[in-house]
């Protein structure tokens, strides 16, 4: 996908009315800055307080993008700390120009 395409959908669906990215769809734009990197959107903040659960603004923001991704679970047993999102080959393709 071309940088100006791929930055237009970015700017028409994450942006908030003011014209500003929204603070839910940060994780998005991280992970299309880094193409390789697996992202846990699932994490515990503080000090063991509380879940922070971020899946499902970072699933949905790569949906309505366009971009291809996976999801999985490589803790031992299940937990929600192993949850992960990770471009595919194709995602990591349509987000190549959008690199450099």
């Amino acid at each position: 996908m071309k940088k100006e395409t791929l930055q237009a959908r970015i700017e028409k669906h994450l942006y908030t009315k003011g014209g500003k990215l929204a603070k839910k769809y940060e994780d998005v734009i991280e992970l299309l800055n880094n193409p390789d990197r697996i992202m846990r959107p699932i994490y515990w903040r503080g000090k063991g307080e509380s879940l922070h659960d971020g899946s499902a603004n970072l699933e949905w923001g790569l949906y309505i993008l366009g971009i291809d991704y996976t999801t999985g679970n490589d803790a031992p047993r299940g937990g929600k700390n192993g949850y992960y999102v990770k471009l595919t080959a194709k995602g990591r393709r349509q987000v190549a120009d959008y690199n450099k």
